[in-house]
């Protein structure tokens, strides 16, 4: 997981908690399951398209 220009591993098990506002990149090479607790009215954006995308647990 990559927030800002930090880079930390994460395992099974593990938690991590990412800063608001902030460009993060998440790459699992095999397949992963994450656990993710945010503001339900909580949308997400990608860096060069335009909006946010509103995050099916917002629904």
């Amino acid at each position: 997981m990559t927030c800002d220009d930090r880079t930390e591993k994460v395992s099974a098990g593990q938690t991590l908690v990412l800063p608001a506002d902030r460009i993060r990149r998440i790459h699992a090479p095999e397949r992963a399951e994450a656990h993710v607790a945010m503001r339900a009215d909580g949308v997400a954006s990608v860096p060069g398209a335009e909006g946010t995308r509103e995050l099916p647990w917002a629904r």
